[in-house]
């Protein structure tokens, strides 16, 4: 048997995040004699989603959650998105028992040892206010996007949009996405200034691409500083 488990967490993910934790809204513990088998489901690979599989013990009773990343580009995941599935397998946990203490709710590295996870929210990543045509819209700036994406809660009903040529790889969009019809004048607080053509796409946020950085003055770079070689030295 086969259970979907949708999403309770809003994320933006993106290559440089790496692998991150997803609450979902499935809490154990499973039934009696089984063990569960998690994984992606193909809908989320499409968006560009890459579900690590994990197994959850008969006796887990915490939340289960999964190991995403996005290796491709950038992926949004809202509240209530299907993203991966427990399959329900038989279990031989009763007759070779791994150890004596409870799971309880503890999970990645209960057993055995201790693991510690990072992850970084939206609340927590870099972000800067611009003012895009007259409006001020408030994006994710280290997002590691080639090209600005402006999203739709954000953009003004008034402003013209058309459907893009071109894709973007890693948001699992099977027709090209919406963008601005013409290029927008923006600024930030201190003194820069430029303009954009933005896509447009229904993001739980909006993401400053690296258009945007070059003309901020930010240098785009895997060279190390003289400092950095002698300390390597």
């Amino acid at each position: 048997m086969g259970l979907d488990l949708r999403s309770t967490t809003r994320l933006v993910l993106t290559r440089r995040m790496g692998v991150q934790l997803v609450d979902t809204d499935f809490k154990g513990p499973l039934e009696s004699g089984t063990v569960g088998l998690l994984i992606g489901r193909s809908s989320a690979a499409l968006k560009g989603l890459r579900v690590h599989p994990g197994v959850i013990d008969p006796y887990y009773m915490g939340v289960v959650k999964i190991m995403v990343e996005s290796p491709r580009g950038i992926s949004a995941i809202s509240p209530g998105d299907r993203i991966a599935q427990l399959l329900l397998l038989s279990s031989l946990h009763d007759k070779f028992p791994a150890q004596t203490r409870e799971r309880g709710e503890g999970s990645f590295g209960s057993i055995g040892s201790n693991l510690t996870f990072l992850a970084l929210d939206l609340d927590h990543r870099p972000t800067l206010e611009l003012i895009v045509n007259g409006k001020k819209i408030l994006g994710l700036l280290d997002s590691g996007s080639d090209k600005s994406i402006i999203a739709t809660k954000d953009w003004p009903s008034g402003w013209p949009i058309q459907v893009s040529s071109q894709t973007l790889q890693g948001l699992g969009y099977a027709k090209g996405p919406d963008m601005s019809a013409r290029q927008l004048p923006w600024k930030d607080q201190e003194g820069h200034s430029g303009a954009m053509q933005p896509s447009v796409l229904d993001l739980p946020i909006s993401l400053w691409g690296r258009d945007l950085l070059k003309d901020m003055g930010f240098k785009l770079t895997n060279e190390y500083s003289e400092t950095s070689q002698d300390i390597m030295k």
